[in-house]
């Protein structure tokens, strides 16, 4: 398991309104990715969020703007948050990606997994 994924699972099982968590490293040549899921997400939003995911590594403007703001918010068509957060340590960027369900809460729960992320991953 590597470190991303370590993180997001630490993330998963931590908070309980989250569908789904990913993260893109933005500081290197090469920008990886991880992503995970709760067990019955459905196929759909696991294709998805890894497309959206792999956007944020490829389009050099969308990573940009996130940046920018620290927190972007988008909306799935079943009404779902996708939730960006810049995550940065001493020498990487990277942005975590939370999937909240319709109407549960996430502000709280984000700020607590971007400190653990970047004790982690510092």
């Amino acid at each position: 398991m590597t470190d991303f994924q370590e993180a997001l699972q630490l993330a998963l099982d931590e908070e309980k309104n989250f569908e789904a968590v990913g993260i893109v490293e933005m500081s290197s040549h090469e920008p990886d990715f991880a992503f995970l899921t709760i067990s019955d997400v459905p196929y759909g939003l696991k294709i998805g969020l890894e497309r959206f995911l792999q956007r944020i590594v490829h389009d050099t403007e969308s990573a940009a703007q996130v940046e920018q703001v620290n927190n972007a918010i988008f909306y799935d068509i079943d009404q779902r948050q996708l939730v960006c957060n810049l995550v940065q340590t001493k020498t990487r960027r990277y942005i975590l990606v939370v999937v909240v369900p319709h109407q549960k809460s996430y502000k709280q729960s984000t700020k607590r997994i971007v400190k653990k992320l970047q004790q982690i991953l510092a």
